[in-house]
């Protein structure tokens, strides 16, 4: 009889380890679920994503998880050093500034903005390091990359990426008026308002 109580006991002693170890394997898994390489430290300068980690989220970004990292990645290179935002005179309704907001106002561009060669449409094209999901950032999210810059650029020079220009003006998918869009001025660290005919420089972002 004791025997066989002893038995019971063991039993369920292994059931309840048996339990506890998958409810582990499943919260293990649902925190890395994020990371490409559970190995890599997911912080601003990290290589990572085809490029260089530039920003991560914050309680109240749209894209924000609790207990997990993500954020935007910037890609190693210049898409344009001369590219018009495109569409002056028309409104093509991507007003949007946050952070978040860029993806969405990129396809909204490329899907009303016909024009060649534009800011939105070489970031929508691109296919760089295996990712083709890069997109123009937003206003927010141009200004968030730029307070970064330097940490950024000191990243994207070890991996044999090529600087935010220190002197540059930036153009973001925020739409200001129908003649007019939001870009960033590096060389003062603030954004203005510019005609959508100005040619400037081009960096795409993505979001892991």
């Amino acid at each position: 009889m004791k025997a066989k109580n002893l038995h019971k006991i063991l039993v369920c002693i292994c059931f309840a380890v048996l339990i506890l170890s998958c409810n582990k394997d499943e919260e293990d898994t649902t925190t890395n679920s994020n990371n490409e390489d559970a190995d890599i430290t997911l912080q601003i300068g990290s290589s990572y994503g085809g490029g260089v980690i530039a920003y991560i989220y914050q309680n109240g970004d749209s894209g924000y998880l609790s207990g997990q990292t993500h954020g935007i990645v910037v890609a190693p290179t210049d898409q344009a050093e001369f590219s018009e935002w495109g569409c002056f005179g028309s409104f093509i309704g991507c007003g949007s500034t946050s952070i978040g907001a860029g993806v969405e106002n990129t396809n909204s561009i490329v899907a009303n903005c016909s024009e060649i060669g534009i800011a939105a449409r070489l970031c929508a094209n691109l296919n760089s390091n295996g990712f083709s999901d890069w997109y123009l950032p937003s206003k927010n999210e141009l200004s968030a990359i730029m307070n970064n810059r330097s940490t950024i650029n000191t990243a994207l020079s070890s991996i044999g990426g090529v600087s935010l220009d220190p002197s540059a003006v930036y153009w973001s998918s925020s739409e200001s008026s129908s003649s007019k869009a939001f870009c960033y001025y590096t060389a003062f660290n603030t954004v203005e308002s510019k005609d959508k005919d100005f040619s400037f420089m081009v960096r795409a972002i993505r979001s892991f």
